[in-house]
């Protein structure tokens, strides 16, 4: 079969063979750099004190079918453009693989960010602010939670480099 579509469409079994092995190593970039985002998302959340359930997993494989789709739309124009002849390697797709893996990295960026956050660190400060009874206590978490609040505004106004 193969034979058949190498001679019906006159392609070289070279240019086909680098082509679906582009198409193979595009695809597989896409799902490790969803699986990065998955396990930033995870740290985020464990870093927030935020559950962790099956809802934002399941978000973790919509997405990768949402980017699949639009690599396969692009897909078909690299094979329309390898049976015409325009040109040998998957130039749609891996543009299509490039924007998907950037969106992920802006994606990993925002959650280490706020893992990084003060964010983070007043989560603590009101779960331990919930559970004291002692007035001494209650102040100090407040003082804990402004040295924060000051740290945060401080960390805002200073410029990035």
């Amino acid at each position: 079969m193969f034979d058949i579509l190498l001679d019906t469409f006159g392609l070289e079994a070279i240019v086909l063979r680098r082509a679906a092995l582009l198409e193979i190593i595009i695809w597989s970039v896409m799902l490790v750099a969803v699986m990065i985002d998955m396990r930033a998302g995870i740290r985020k959340a464990k870093a927030l004190h935020q559950p962790i359930d099956s809802h934002g997993l399941r978000r973790t494989f919509t997405k990768f079918g949402d980017y699949g789709k639009v690599t396969a739309l692009f897909m078909c124009i690299d094979v329309l453009g390898l049976l015409f002849g325009l040109y040998s390697m998957p130039y749609a797709s891996g543009a299509a693989a490039v924007i998907a893996v950037g969106i992920e990295a802006w994606s990993v960026r925002e959650n280490l960010r706020a893992v990084r956050s003060s964010a983070a660190k007043v989560t603590d400060i009101v779960a331990g602010l919930a559970k004291t009874q002692d007035m001494k206590e209650v102040i100090e978490f407040i003082q804990q939670l402004d040295r924060v609040r000051a740290e945060a505004s401080k960390k805002t106004k200073e410029p990035t480099q």
